[in-house]
């Protein structure tokens, strides 16, 4: 998923919810599924990425401090 870098934070979270939820559903077609899952998987690498930046901002804020 390219747009992950226009997208904040919490949209992406958001939308890696609905996949979740689509994809426990078991509604989907198998073809369907693999795209959510991928689709998922970007969002999730793009917050884990985000979380990790944020969590050295302040370490850095904090270091800076002392």
């Amino acid at each position: 998923m390219e747009n992950t870098k226009k997208i904040t934070y919490e949209e992406a979270r958001t939308r890696l919810s609905e996949i979740v939820n689509i994809l426990e559903s078991g509604n989907e077609k198998l073809e369907d599924s693999i795209k959510l899952w991928q689709e998922g998987s970007e969002l999730a690498k793009f917050c884990e990425t985000f979380l990790k930046k944020a969590e050295d901002q302040m370490s850095a804020l904090e270091n800076a401090e002392k």
